[in-house]
Order: structure tokens, then C-alpha cells, then sequence
């Protein structure tokens, strides 16, 4: 096996290496209406995304992934983060509180 070979095994490695250490970023959701109803009455939960793609892209991939019905509920809703409305694909750091608002309709 030549040098190079081994360097780029080396190179791979050291990659996955780097992926299984990545750090996970805990953030706290919590669910309104009809999103409430979707994860079975939760009204909130901690949960885990990875660290260097904590967004809330990332998040509303994962919350699917462990409640599928709130894929519909999602499609239509606004995040918070920290009390914020966010716009856009959102950075989330240690701790972020994001709330998942359904439209809200009135009379």
C-alpha cells in the first residue's frame, strides 16, 4: 500500500472519527393546538439536534422523524425562538427555547 493510500484511510478515519464526536445542541420545544394534539398531548419536551447543523431546519426534520403527524402541522406553522418569531432556516444554541405555533383562526 503507498504512502498516499494510507494517508488518504487516514484522512477517512479521522473524518468519521470527527462525525461520531459531534455535539449535540439540547433545546426545550413546546406544542400548541394542533400541535399538541399531534405528539399525543405533549405539551413540551427537551430534545437533541446535532451541534454543528442546529437549526431549525435540522429540528423540524427531527421532531417528524419522532412524531410523523406533525408533519402536516409543521408545513402550515411558525417557530419562536426564545420568544422571537424566526424567520427562515434558524440558528439554535444550547438551551434555545422554540415554541411550535399552529395558525390560530378567530371569530
Amino acid at each position: 500500500q503507498t504512502s498516499e493510500a494510507r494517508g488518504l484511510a487516514d484522512d477517512d478515519r479521522a473524518r468519521v472519527a470527527a462525525d461520531v464526536d459531534i455535539e449535540m445542541v439540547r433545546v426545550q420545544v413546546l406544542y400548541f393546538a394542533r400541535a399538541r394534539e399531534a405528539t399525543g398531548g405533549m405539551t413540551e419536551e427537551s430534545f437533541e439536534v446535532g451541534g454543528a447543523a442546529a437549526d431549525t431546519d435540522a429540528l423540524r426534520a427531527a421532531l417528524v422523524a419522532k412524531h410523523p403527524s406533525l408533519q402536516s402541522v409543521l408545513e402550515s406553522c411558525v417557530l419562536a425562538v426564545n420568544q422571537e418569531y424566526a424567520t427562515g432556516n434558524t440558528a439554535l444554541s444550547e438551551g434555545c427555547e422554540v415554541a411550535i405555533i399552529p395558525p390560530i383562526s378567530g371569530g
